[in-house]
């Protein structure tokens, strides 16, 4: 939070979305993650993140299976310039299952 207060950037509201995330304060973690996807909309893993979160929080699951389609369709604009990009196929994958759509992975 000191960090964001200096000086507001995507990768700090990443991170205090992952430390919120992980100690259960799935709302917070929503809101970190709403701010790096603001400041970085283009970033797959940021929309994924953002998904998990949604996931969660009982009052905002109903966004969930949007930010995981969102982290999909970034996800593939990256294979689209290294078909090899391990960690995009992974993430498509995983949003692939939490949409409940675990075939479509293949796809990638």
């Amino acid at each position: 939070q000191n960090s964001i207060r200096i000086k507001p950037n995507d990768g700090a509201y990443t991170n205090l979305g992952n430390l919120e995330y992980y100690a259960g304060n799935y709302r917070a973690a929503a809101a970190a993650f709403e701010e790096a996807t603001k400041l970085t909309p283009a970033k797959y893993l940021y929309w994924a993140n953002l998904g998990d979160a949604y996931r969660w929080t009982p009052e905002l699951k109903s966004r969930a299976t949007a930010a995981y389609e969102r982290a999909i369709r970034l996800a593939k604009g990256e294979l689209s310039l290294n078909p090899n990009n391990a960690l995009a196929h992974g993430a498509i994958a995983a949003c692939y299952a939490k949409i409940g759509k675990p075939d479509a992975a293949g796809s990638g």
